[in-house]
Protein backbone atom coordinates (compact mmCIF):
# COMPACT_ATOMS: atom_id res chain seq x y z
CA UNK A 1 0.00 0.00 0.00
CA UNK A 2 2.85 2.39 0.80
CA UNK A 3 4.41 1.82 -2.64
CA UNK A 4 1.04 2.61 -4.21
CA UNK A 5 0.77 5.81 -2.17
CA UNK A 6 4.37 6.89 -2.79
CA UNK A 7 4.16 6.25 -6.54
CA UNK A 8 0.72 7.82 -6.95
CA UNK A 9 0.45 9.39 -10.40
CA UNK A 10 2.67 6.80 -12.10
CA UNK A 11 0.19 4.84 -14.25
CA UNK A 12 2.43 1.75 -14.53
CA UNK A 13 2.93 1.62 -10.77
CA UNK A 14 -0.76 2.11 -10.09
CA UNK A 15 -1.74 -0.85 -12.28
CA UNK A 16 1.03 -3.05 -10.85
CA UNK A 17 0.33 -2.32 -7.22
CA UNK A 18 -3.46 -2.52 -7.59
CA UNK A 19 -3.05 -6.14 -8.69
CA UNK A 20 -0.63 -6.84 -5.85
CA UNK A 21 -2.95 -5.27 -3.28
CA UNK A 22 -5.95 -7.27 -4.56
CA UNK A 23 -4.00 -10.56 -4.60
CA UNK A 24 -2.56 -9.99 -1.13
CA UNK A 25 -5.96 -9.04 0.23
CA UNK A 26 -7.47 -12.22 -1.17
CA UNK A 27 -4.81 -14.29 0.64
CA UNK A 28 -5.48 -12.43 3.88
CA UNK A 29 -9.24 -12.80 3.59
CA UNK A 30 -9.01 -16.53 2.95
CA UNK A 31 -7.32 -16.89 6.34
CA UNK A 32 -10.41 -15.46 8.01
CA UNK A 33 -14.00 -16.54 8.29
CA UNK A 34 -16.82 -14.51 6.82
CA UNK A 35 -17.42 -13.22 10.36
CA UNK A 36 -13.91 -11.79 10.83
CA UNK A 37 -13.03 -10.85 7.23
CA UNK A 38 -15.22 -7.71 7.28
CA UNK A 39 -13.56 -6.59 10.50
CA UNK A 40 -10.14 -7.14 8.95
CA UNK A 41 -11.08 -5.08 5.87
CA UNK A 42 -12.40 -2.28 8.09
CA UNK A 43 -9.18 -2.29 10.12
CA UNK A 44 -7.00 -2.17 6.97
CA UNK A 45 -9.06 0.69 5.53
CA UNK A 46 -8.85 2.61 8.80
CA UNK A 47 -5.05 2.26 8.87
CA UNK A 48 -4.81 3.55 5.30
CA UNK A 49 -7.04 6.55 6.09
CA UNK A 50 -4.88 7.40 9.11
CA UNK A 51 -1.58 7.03 7.27
CA UNK A 52 0.32 10.29 7.19
CA UNK A 53 3.90 9.03 6.98
CA UNK A 54 5.82 6.15 5.41
CA UNK A 55 6.78 3.23 7.64
CA UNK A 56 8.33 0.69 5.25
CA UNK A 57 12.14 0.83 5.28
CA UNK A 58 12.35 -0.11 1.60
CA UNK A 59 10.04 2.73 0.55
CA UNK A 60 11.88 5.22 2.77
CA UNK A 61 15.29 4.08 1.47
CA UNK A 62 14.12 4.62 -2.10
CA UNK A 63 13.80 8.34 -1.27
CA UNK A 64 10.08 8.40 -2.10
CA UNK A 65 7.51 10.37 -0.15
CA UNK A 66 3.77 10.54 0.18
CA UNK A 67 1.96 12.89 -2.20
CA UNK A 68 0.79 16.24 -0.84
CA UNK A 69 -2.65 17.30 0.36
CA UNK A 70 -5.45 16.52 -2.07
CA UNK A 71 -3.40 13.96 -4.00
CA UNK A 72 -2.83 11.97 -0.81
CA UNK A 73 -6.55 12.11 0.02
CA UNK A 74 -7.39 10.94 -3.51
CA UNK A 75 -4.83 8.12 -3.34
CA UNK A 76 -6.14 6.91 0.02
CA UNK A 77 -9.72 7.06 -1.22
CA UNK A 78 -8.89 5.02 -4.35
CA UNK A 79 -6.94 2.39 -2.38
CA UNK A 80 -9.71 2.03 0.22
CA UNK A 81 -12.22 1.72 -2.63
CA UNK A 82 -10.04 -0.97 -4.27
CA UNK A 83 -9.87 -2.91 -1.01
CA UNK A 84 -13.62 -2.74 -0.44
CA UNK A 85 -14.33 -3.75 -4.07
CA UNK A 86 -11.91 -6.67 -3.78
CA UNK A 87 -13.60 -7.77 -0.54
CA UNK A 88 -17.01 -7.60 -2.22
CA UNK A 89 -15.74 -9.65 -5.15
CA UNK A 90 -14.34 -12.43 -2.96
CA UNK A 91 -17.03 -12.34 -0.25
CA UNK A 92 -18.73 -15.48 -1.59
CA UNK A 93 -15.43 -17.43 -1.54
CA UNK A 94 -14.57 -16.64 2.08
CA UNK A 95 -15.22 -19.67 4.30
CA UNK A 96 -18.08 -19.44 6.78
CA UNK A 97 -15.96 -21.07 9.43
CA UNK A 98 -12.22 -21.73 9.42
CA UNK A 99 -12.37 -24.90 11.51
CA UNK A 100 -11.31 -25.80 14.99
CA UNK A 101 -7.72 -26.67 14.04
CA UNK A 102 -7.05 -23.21 12.65
CA UNK A 103 -8.72 -21.53 15.61
CA UNK A 104 -6.64 -23.67 17.97
CA UNK A 105 -3.42 -22.56 16.20
CA UNK A 106 -4.37 -18.89 16.57
CA UNK A 107 -5.12 -19.20 20.27
CA UNK A 108 -1.90 -21.07 21.08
Amino acid sequence: VEWQLALWGNKFAIARYEKMIANTLKKVLMQHSIFTAKLKVDKICKRIQEKDKLESKKVIESKLSLPDGDKLKEAKKKIVSLIRETYSGYKEEIPSFQGLRQLWKKSA
